[in-house]
């Protein structure tokens, strides 16, 4: 993440790392794509929404991910409320 020719990263992890690796992309002000649910918990999520608007680089999350079926009503609430501070 070190290297300042890379400007994006997408995070193909599973989800129990993601907010790890997300809030260090954000140190090293990358732009992040993240595929399924954004993290595991309400406050991992408020975690990663503070430090990317310190950074003031993009983030993205696959909205399919907003919402699954395995994985439950914990992870459309956090979906709700990322889509809400959105706007969507």
């Amino acid at each position: 993440m070190k290297d300042i020719d890379i400007d994006a990263i997408i995070v193909t992890t599973s989800t129990n790392l993601h907010t790890e690796i997300i809030l260090k992309a954000c140190q090293y002000k990358k732009h992040i794509f993240t595929e399924k649910v954004l993290a595991l918990s309400v406050e991992e999520n408020e975690e990663i929404w503070k430090a990317k608007m310190e950074s003031e680089d993009g983030i993205q999350c696959s909205v399919d991910g907003f919402v699954t079926e395995t994985n439950g009503k914990r992870v459309s609430m956090c979906g709700r409320r990322i889509k809400k501070r959105l706007a969507w």
